[in-house]
């Protein structure tokens, strides 16, 4: 998503963001060939510098809001309301 994003941004769909990873994907994107299996690869040339990707801040800031527990694992945390879970509309249905 992040090389189509880039191909075709702005042209395609102005309104649209660019897809998440195109910045770290910016220089194999400029050279036009982009080897998926070493732009997947953790590491200091990779997409994600961490074998856990984005998990750190994503599950950092729901820890802090106590949507997420602190266990290593995620476990609904103590300010979790799972009733606007279930019941939030999802634009995807």
């Amino acid at each position: 998503m992040a090389a189509v994003s880039f191909a075709h941004h702005p042209q395609a769909l102005e309104w649209v963001p660019r897809a998440h990873g195109v910045d770290a994907l910016a220089r194999r994107l400029h050279a036009g060939t982009v080897a998926i299996s070493e732009a997947e690869a953790p590491g200091k040339d990779g997409y994600v510098r961490n074998s856990w990707g984005f998990w750190g801040p994503y599950a950092g800031s729901e820890v802090a809001l106590g949507i997420l527990g602190a266990d290593p694992m995620p476990v609904p945390g103590p300010r979790l309301e799972t009733t606007a879970l279930m019941t939030t509309p999802r634009p995807w249905q």
